[in-house]
């Protein structure tokens, strides 16, 4: 009895079923996305952004508004996002920020001061999750010193 034939097509049909099994799990990896983050394995993340201060104040020009523009990231299920970025930009009128960008607390917050420049009137800022189109827009108005 020679068993060598049944070993060969035992051995290639195991590697078969292995090169399957490996194209399915890439299948279902891609269909999730990559976070960002290059990692195929990582299931992608679906962000929300909300305003939690600073939106429609009044502020003098040359001085830093009252309040911060403060953000909270979460996820689509409402769970906080830590250490992601935010980028802010002047969409209407004219002012400067603390700074461009700003990182999310272990809380989920970031936040940036705004100072009215060149002149007075509406100033409509976009805040915006890095890499992605969400997004909220503030409302302010700068004043005459």
């Amino acid at each position: 009895m020679n068993i060598l034939p049944n070993l060969r097509t035992s051995f290639a049909l195991l590697v078969s079923l292995a090169i399957a099994a490996a194209a399915l799990a890439s299948a279902a990896c891609e269909k999730r996305g990559n976070n960002n983050q290059g990692n195929p394995l990582t299931p992608k993340i679906t962000y929300r952004i909300s305003i939690v201060s600073g939106n429609s104040q009044s502020g003098r020009l040359d001085t830093p508004m009252a309040n911060p523009l403060r953000v909270y990231v979460s996820d689509d299920s409402m769970i906080k996002q830590s250490s992601v970025r935010v980028n802010f930009k002047v969409t209407e009128g004219y002012a400067d920020f603390s700074a461009a960008s700003a990182v999310t607390d272990s809380d989920g917050y970031c936040e940036v001061t705004l100072t009215p420049t060149y002149a007075p009137g509406t100033i409509s800022v976009e805040a915006e999750v890095n890499g992605t189109n969400v997004s909220v827009t503030f409302t302010l108005t700068g004043t005459q010193s």
